[in-house]
C-alpha cells in the first residue's frame, strides 16, 4: 500500500509543471506505466516519487523553494 503525500497545491503545482518540462522525468514516467521501471512509482496527482518521497527534477529554484 502507498502511503499518501500530501502537498501545498501551489508547490504541487509547481512540481507538476517542472515534471512535463523535465525529458528524463517523460522517460521514467514512461518506463513506469510499461511496467520496466520499478524504484519510481507515479502518484494519483500525476507526481512521481521514489518511496514516500516526490521526486524534484534539476532546478535550483525549486528545489530550494521546497526545502
Amino acid at each position: 500500500m502507498i502511503a499518501q503525500i500530501k502537498v501545498p497545491f501551489a508547490l504541487q503545482d509547481k512540481v507538476l509543471k517542472a515534471h512535463w518540462l523535465d525529458v528524463d522525468v517523460g522517460k521514467i514516467i514512461k518506463k513506469v506505466n510499461q511496467g520496466v521501471e520499478t524504484y519510481f512509482h507515479v502518484l494519483n496527482d500525476g507526481l512521481m516519487a521514489i518511496s514516500r518521497q516526490i521526486y524534484l527534477p534539476d532546478g535550483k529554484a525549486l528545489k530550494e523553494e521546497v526545502l
